[in-house]
């Protein structure tokens, strides 16, 4: 069940590029990929436990990346 939240997660964050709330698109898709490496490690399937957790990662710091840009430029 955990990977289907996780795929319709994935889709509407893509989906979220084509309104107005294209910010939000990397938070959503962080939080899908750590939903399909709980769902993998389940399922005990390493390389995807390896590929969504990198995924999930890369996504964590660019949302960390654009928060403190975003906050230095505030200031």
């Amino acid at each position: 069940m955990i990977g289907y939240i996780g795929l319709g997660m994935l889709v509407c964050g893509y989906s979220l590029l084509l309104t107005r709330y294209r910010a939000y698109m990397v938070p959503v898709n962080a939080v899908a990929s750590i939903a399909l490496t709980i769902h993998a490690y389940f399922l005990n399937d390493i390389v995807f436990i390896i590929v969504n957790g990198l995924v999930a990662c890369i996504l964590l710091l660019t949302y960390a990346k654009e928060k403190r840009n975003n906050k230095k430029t505030v200031s």
